[in-house]
């Protein structure tokens, strides 16, 4: 190997060199420092609007729950799965919370593989079986006016109604509120929104449901839909003494 000799010229042309890589460096990393900063507040820009709107939201639907002449009758969609079930124990156990006078619904009844969520009183399959006459229904977790079953279309159509509900292209059929954010992993994430807006843990029964609601939709948290949100709501969760 030959030794390398370098003039003094080439010596102040690679350390030129070596000074503009280095300057070029440290600019880029610095506009994609800026740039990355940049975005991440504008994602928490629009993350703290997203929350106050679900806070209005919330209140809204607090206020509404406080109403002394509602009886509620809440229902979820024929042949449910966990975010329904779920969402309708959620429901139930913040009225009862909320010492109303209420009924859950499901044409299909719970499943049985779901038979160990603690829901808070009966789920009735039938109008007919219902122990009062229901003066408001909460609707949850359906897609469109049809998803409660055809048992439930006319009873349903006779009754004031908040429609509460994540899927995309519902056509907002509540006749008192529609509280609908596609963006939301479940039902069950909202009914939580409900239950901390109006002071009430999310532990014990209710976070159990909750926490089925939340595991259901988002495949075990392996799902993209697993926000911040949900993993901070299932956090809160286990955190107040939910056995995973």
């Amino acid at each position: 190997m030959f030794p390398l000799t370098l003039t003094p010229r080439a010596i102040v042309l690679l350390a030129g060199l070596f000074i503009a890589v280095c300057a070029l460096m440290i600019l880029g990393g610095a506009a994609a420092l800026h740039w990355r900063g940049a975005d991440i507040r504008t994602f928490a820009d629009a993350d703290r609007q997203t929350i106050l709107a679900a806070s209005a939201q919330c209140r809204r639907h607090a206020r509404l729950l406080y109403d002394p002449l509602a009886g509620e009758f809440s229902c979820a969609y024929r042949n449910p799965d966990g975010d329904a079930i779920g969402s309708l124990g959620a429901m139930g156990h913040v009225l009862a919370t909320l010492g109303k006078r209420f009924c859950l619904c499901n044409v299909s009844g719970v499943p049985s593989h779901l038979s160990w969520v603690p829901l808070p009183g009966q789920v009735y399959t039938s109008v007919d079986e219902l122990p009062f006459q229901p003066r408001l229904a909460i609707v949850l977790d359906c897609g469109d006016e049809k998803r409660p079953g055809e048992a439930l279309r006319a009873p349903l159509a006779d009754l004031p109604s908040i429609n509460i509900d994540h899927h995309q292209g519902n056509p907002l059929f509540g006749t008192v509120d529609n509280w609908v954010e596609p963006q939301r992993a479940a039902t069950g994430e909202m009914v939580a929104e409900i239950a901390l807006a109006l002071g009430q843990p999310i532990a014990g029964a209710l976070g159990e449901c909750l926490y089925l609601a939340l595991v259901s939709d988002t495949g075990s948290f392996s799902f993209g839909n697993a926000s911040a949100r949900v993993l901070s709501l299932a956090a809160e969760i286990v955190g107040n003494g939910l056995d995973v």
